[in-house]
C-alpha cells in the first residue's frame, strides 16, 4: 500500500525534514533517549511550534528553551538584571 502525502505534508518536509529535528535533539543531548522522553522534552514542543509557524508563514520569535538548569539560571539572572534597570 502506498502512502499518500498531501501538499501540507510535502511542504513540511521541504521546510524542515528530519535533519533540523535530529540536530536539535543532539544539541539538547537527548538524541539517544527513549522516544517517549524525547517527545516530552521542551525543545521538541518549541520545535513543533517553530515548524508550524514556518509552514503557515507566521513569524515565530519564541527563544529556545534552556538546555539545563545552569542555562535557565543564567537566563533568569539576565532577565532580572534587565528588569531592574
Amino acid at each position: 500500500m502506498k502512502d499518500h502525502w498531501d501538499d501540507y505534508q510535502l511542504r513540511s518536509i521541504q521546510i524542515g525534514g528530519n535533519k533540523p529535528f535530529f540536530e536539535l535533539l543532539k544539541e539538547y543531548g537527548i538524541e539517544n533517549e527513549e522516544l517517549t522522553i524525547k517527545h516530552k522534552h521542551a525543545c521538541v514542543a518549541w520545535y513543533k511550534k517553530s515548524h508550524v509557524a514556518k509552514m503557515d508563514g507566521i513569524n515565530f520569535y519564541d527563544p529556545k528553551p534552556p538546555k539545563d538548569w545552569n542555562e535557565r539560571y543564567q537566563l533568569t539572572k539576565s532577565q532580572l538584571a534587565k528588569n531592574s534597570v
